[in-house]
């Protein structure tokens, strides 16, 4: 049992630890607070996230190609949810509406049905496809809101996105 600030890996102690060890981040770094070491050598690679919990994040002012609204991204372990609220395609230009950083990226292409509040009552398909989550079909009217939730294989993420939320 290790105990430090930060991740672990960079330290001589703890690439040196043998596989099994637990590790706790007394600081809760980028929200990962326990960690297990799973193979021999150096490097953060080496360690996996036993309990860690970024909390939401605010990432609406990273959303591209046209598209507005508020979209909060979490990730709990190896699942991650996003929840969509009023998210406008007015000026969008593709059906990409944001890309997920490394730790926040689907281990596999899903796809989901999102709810439009206007027109009332429309159905959308939503696919999220490793980094890129999009909206198909959307017209320039539609308000949409949803919840996806996807699994990554994603390394724990070193910076969070967005703002708290």
């Amino acid at each position: 049992e290790l105990r430090g600030t930060g991740q672990p890996g960079s330290t001589t102690e703890t690439n040196n630890a043998p596989v099994g060890t637990y590790y706790t981040d007394t600081a809760g770094t980028a929200g990962a607070w326990r960690w297990l070491k799973t193979a021999t050598g150096s490097g953060s690679n080496k360690w996996a996230v036993v309990y860690g919990d970024t909390g939401w994040r605010n990432v609406s002012a990273d959303l591209v190609n046209g598209w507005s609204g508020t979209v909060l991204i979490r990730r709990v372990g190896q699942t991650i949810n996003v929840e969509i609220n009023d998210l406008y395609a007015t000026a969008a230009t593709s059906t990409i509406f944001y890309t997920a950083p490394i730790g926040y990226r689907a281990r596999v292409s899903s796809r989901r049905m999102l709810y439009s509040i206007t027109p009332v009552g429309q159905w959308c398909r939503s696919d999220w496809s490793m980094n890129n989550i999009t909206v198909e079909a959307y017209a320039e009217t539609w308000r949409v809101r949803g919840v996806l939730t996807a699994f990554t294989d994603d390394p724990w993420p070193t910076t969070l996105p967005g703002t708290p939320a």
